[in-house]
């Protein structure tokens, strides 16, 4: 599936070494453009948080998409329902996190090509059409979610800080590992500098095609038109 063009800034590196291109995708919460989607989200986001089955079926479109398989039955909000009747079922997490996370427009990467749609997290909506090639790798690459993030030596907060990076695109393995001080503090381990690997805070950087939701504005306002845990690229 075609995606939105990425624009590319560059980041900064090592303080001892020359500047690091990896390409980023900047934050941005496209919803504040449009009242009525900010109010929608909100109250999704609030729904999420709060477990609230009612409130949020309130606000999925009857035309649900869930990328979770092909087997799923019709009535897929009824669905969603019994599923998340579950307070510990593992995509209130996922939709608490991804609608937290800003959101972009998009006309590709919604529940209809074509259809401009409102995507969350706003990296999903903003996924390059073509992965730049200093992270270009076997895997799609995640992006680092916050401000000069600092990556380590070692999988060890103590460990010596080997570059800051800013919302950039990093060839990332999902294998996290918990600090050794701290274990309930987990780390991924990422491609750089090149030719080399440090590791970040795993609540510092996301795959972007995980946990995602979209918005359509349909004639009763904007509903969920989309929930996916994952889709590949």
């Amino acid at each position: 599936m075609r995606t939105l063009v990425l624009a590319v800034w560059f980041v900064t590196a090592v303080a001892s070494g020359p500047p690091a291109q990896l390409p980023q995708i900047l934050p941005v919460d496209a919803a504040a453009e449009d009242a009525p989607l900010r109010q929608a989200r909100d109250a999704a986001l609030a729904a999420a948080t709060a477990k609230n089955v009612d409130a949020l079926l309130a606000l999925v479109s009857p035309d649900l998409v869930l990328a979770e398989g092909s087997d799923l039955p019709k009535d897929r909000p009824r669905w969603l329902r019994e599923a998340l009747a579950n307070p510990q079922h593992e995509w209130w997490r996922g939709l608490a996190e991804s609608l937290a996370l800003g959101g972009a427009f998009t006309t590709a990467r919604g529940a209809v090509e074509g259809r401009r749609e409102f995507c969350a997290p706003y990296f999903f909506a903003r996924f390059p059409t073509d992965v730049p090639a200093v992270v270009h790798g076997e895997r799609p690459p995640w992006i680092i979610i916050d401000k000069d993030v600092a990556l380590h030596q070692r999988p060890d907060a103590r460990s010596r800080v080997v570059a800051r990076v800013s919302y950039a695109l990093v060839q990332a393995e999902s294998l996290e590992q918990p600090d050794p001080v701290t274990p309930r503090v987990l780390w991924d381990s990422v491609e750089y500098p090149e030719n080399a690997t440090s590791y970040v805070m795993a609540s510092k950087i996301r795959n972007p095609e995980r946990f995602h939701v979209c918005f359509a504005n349909e004639p009763t306002g904007w509903r969920i038109s989309l929930i996916s845990p994952y889709r590949g690229l």
